[in-house]
Parts: structure tokens; C-alpha cells; sequence
């Protein structure tokens, strides 16, 4: 476990040597100190190599805006996993860029949650720039009195005989508000590949709002490819029959939701 503190400006750089495996993920807890925060993290998995890292983000209650820029190299043949989870300030501004480029055979997997701050904006992409490459990009979400969450994420397939599988779910209560936005790009060249999109949204209460524009650009026909963007409300029968069984309303509700989001948290 790596503990951080950020006052003004951070820069890091992970560096994995070729054929390195980590077996245990590294954690690292960030803690922001300062009122604007920037930050920019470098990380270089060479040839063969595996590593898993999560981060965790939190902050002072002074810090009201946050500034991220994650770079990430994969390799031929490694494994990247990289996971961010925030429960910043609800004053705080929060934007972030994530940004990916995998090669041969290599895979890169982006984990995001988002509980905190008053106003996120992220962009995750990632690159597949080589024949075999692969990415998955799992994001979660819940917001709750006024908060927003922006959301942009892009999987651009420059390769063939690629894949990637982007799952976004996020629930709201109260007036908050979330807007996602979701590309995967497959040019002429890029033939026998696969990628497929899904976001789904719950709304607990009549004032939260959400929007979601997945999309496909597709220029070749030897591809499968999907998209699926749902938001609903919370389920009123399943809610009376759990209160029915002696939950109360809080209780019931609180229960749907984990439901709500176990498949992608397992």
C-alpha cells in the first residue's frame, strides 16, 4: 500500500520491467491537501508483464478542484489493470483523462468509480494500435443531491482481430444529474473484431436526470459489434414485495441497488 499527498503538483511514473508479474494488486491511497490539485501519472508495463493497480482518492474538505492525466503503455503480451475509485469533497471539481495504447496481444483493463465532488468530468480512451490487442472499461457510479457526472469513453480499434467490452452502470437520487457518452471505433483495416457497449442507469427519484449516447463508427463489415443504454426507475413492485417480507423503505431500497450493481462489481 503507497500512501500519497498531494499539495500543488504531482508527477509519478510506474515503471514494470518486461516478464514482471505482480501477484497481489498495488493500492495506492491518494489524499489531496491543497485547494487546486494537478496530477499526472506515467505507467510503462514492458513486454509480458502483468500488474494490477488501485486508487484510492480523498480529500480535504478545503480542495475544490482536482486535475488528473493518467498515461499508460502496454506492451506486447502484458496485462494492465487500473482502477481509480474517488469520494472527493461535494464542493470539489473533478476532471480527469485517462488515456491508453495497447499492443500485440496485450490487454488493458479500466476500473472507475465515482462517489464524490460536486461536478466530475472524465475521458477514458484506449488505443488498440496492434493485431490481438484487448481492453475492458467497467465504470460505476452514484450521485445523489445535486451532484453531475460527465462521462466520456472511447475505444478506438486501429488493429485487426481485436475486442473490447466497455459496461458503464450509475445510480441517482435526489437531483442529480449524469450524462454518458460512448464511442467504439472500428475503421476499414481494422477486420474481425469485436466491441461492444452497455450503460444502464437508475433514477430514485423523480428529480434525477440521466442521459446516455452510446455509439458505433463502423467502416467494414467483418466485425460484431453492439450498444444498449437503459434508464429506468427503481422497481416499485419489487420494492413493495421486499417491504411486504418486513423491510422498511431504506432498507429496500439499499438492497436493490447493491443488486443493481453487483454484476459489475463481481
Amino acid at each position: 500500500i503507497l500512501i500519497v499527498s498531494l499539495k500543488v503538483v504531482f508527477e509519478g511514473i510506474i515503471y514494470i520491467p518486461s516478464k514482471t508479474t505482480f501477484n497481489e494488486t498495488i493500492k495506492i491511497k491518494t489524499i489531496l491537501e491543497g485547494k487546486n490539485i494537478f496530477q499526472h501519472t506515467l505507467i510503462i508495463a514492458e513486454k509480458l508483464s502483468e500488474i494490477s493497480i488501485v486508487e484510492e482518492i480523498t480529500a480535504e474538505e478545503e480542495t475544490e478542484f482536482y486535475s488528473s492525466f493518467v498515461e499508460i503503455a502496454v506492451k506486447e503480451g502484458a496485462n494492465v489493470t487500473y482502477g481509480t475509485i474517488q469520494s472527493l469533497p461535494k464542493k470539489c471539481i473533478n476532471t480527469g483523462i485517462r488515456r491508453a495504447n495497447v499492443q500485440k496481444n496485450a490487454s488493458m483493463n479500466f476500473i472507475t468509480g465515482d462517489f464524490g465532488s460536486r461536478t466530475t468530468r472524465t475521458l477514458t480512451e484506449t488505443h488498440l494500435v496492434e493485431d490481438g490487442s484487448s481492453s475492458t472499461n467497467y465504470g460505476f457510479f452514484f450521485g445523489k443531491e445535486k451532484q453531475k457526472y460527465d462521462m466520456y469513453a472511447n475505444t478506438l480499434h486501429d488493429a485487426q482481430y481485436t475486442h473490447c467490452d466497455m459496461a458503464t452502470r450509475g445510480a441517482l437520487d435526489n437531483n442529480a444529474e449524469s450524462s454518458y457518452k460512448g464511442l467504439v471505433k472500428i475503421p476499414q483495416h481494422a477486420q474481425h473484431t469485436k466491441g461492444y457497449q452497455k450503460t444502464k442507469t437508475m433514477l430514485l427519484s423523480e428529480g434525477a436526470v440521466a442521459n446516455a449516447i452510446p455509439s458505433l463508427e463502423i467502416d467494414n463489415c467483418h466485425v460484431r459489434a453492439s450498444h444498449e443504454a437503459t434508464v429506468g426507475q427503481i422497481d416499485k413492485e419489487k420494492l413493495f414485495y421486499m417491504m411486504s417480507r418486513g423491510m422498511n423503505e431504506e432498507e429496500a431500497r439499499t438492497l436493490l441497488v447493491r443488486v443493481f450493481f453487483a454484476e459489475i462489481l463481481k
